[in-house]
Parts: structure tokens; C-alpha cells; sequence
């Protein structure tokens, strides 16, 4: 997710703030997570559970949908209609889908709208997660 700023307040005040669990879910392997989130670290802090692509318990990756259950899975047998997974890949979103998720799309703008079709399977397609409602947090907590 490009605007890591943006990320981790939308975290800390919306998410962490009423006690939501939070996962990261990556594709990238472990030490080169390592590398990217130390410049990253109050967002890596607020997970409570990182799986990457390299874990040994993963048997596929994106956009097949173990990563998003091992996270589930992880975060204490999280029901995963419970779940919210937010991504800037195609691939992610339909991993997301295919655990049976809810999927947050943030379309990366480097890629100049080339994957903009390619997000047709999200719940929501958002330029920026100022957008993003948070009574559907709400109707998740009930």
C-alpha cells in the first residue's frame, strides 16, 4: 500500500482504536518484509499477527486464499466473514474473495489504472481509505 502515513493512521484511529485484530498478509518473504517495515515499524507494531509468503505453514500464495485463513487462523480462529482485507493486487483481492473475506481494493496509482478492471471482485474500490465507511466495521462487531 503506497501512503503508509495514511495507512497507519487509518490503523491506529480506526482499527486499533476499537480493538480489531490486526493481521498483515504478505506475499513478500520474510526478510524482505524485515527490510520494508523497518522503515515502516509503527504499522508492523499495531499486527498481531504477520504471515508471509515464505511461511512454512502456507501451502499456496496469492491469489490463492491461504494466506488470508493462516491469518485468520492466526488471529485466533477469526471467522473469516468477520474478516477485512485490505490490497492493492488483483491477486490479493481475489485470494480475499476466495477465503470468503471482504475485500478492500487500493489500486496502486503507479500502475496508471492498467489493473483498474481487474478489481471487479472487490466489496470496494477506493482511491484512499478516507473513504472507506466505517459502519461497515460497525456491522461487523454485531
Amino acid at each position: 500500500i503506497r501512503n503508509t502515513h495514511q495507512f497507519y493512521r487509518f490503523i491506529k484511529r480506526r482499527l486499533a482504536a476499537r480493538n480489531v485484530p490486526i493481521a498483515i498478509a504478505t506475499s513478500s518473504v520474510r526478510p524482505s518484509f524485515d527490510k520494508k517495515m523497518a522503515y515502516h515499524k509503527r504499522i508492523a507494531e499495531l499486527a498481531k499477527v504477520v504471515v508471509c509468503g515464505d511461511d512454512p505453514e502456507l501451502r499456496r500464495g496469492k491469489p490463492n486464499p491461504d494466506i488470508f485463513l493462516l491469518a485468520a487462523k492466526r488471529l485466533g480462529n477469526a471467522a473469516p466473514e468477520k474478516c477485512i482485507v485490505f490490497e492493492d493486487s488483483p491477486a490479493g483481492i481475489q485470494g480475499a474473495k476466495a477465503a470468503g473475506m471482504l475485500a478492500v481494493a487500493l489500486p496502486d496509482k503507479r500502475f496508471n489504472g492498467k489493473n483498474a478492471g481487474k478489481f471487479h471482485r472487490a466489496d470496494w474500490v477506493l482511491n484512499s481509505l478516507v473513504e472507506f465507511d466505517e459502519n461497515t466495521l460497525i456491522k461487523l462487531e454485531a
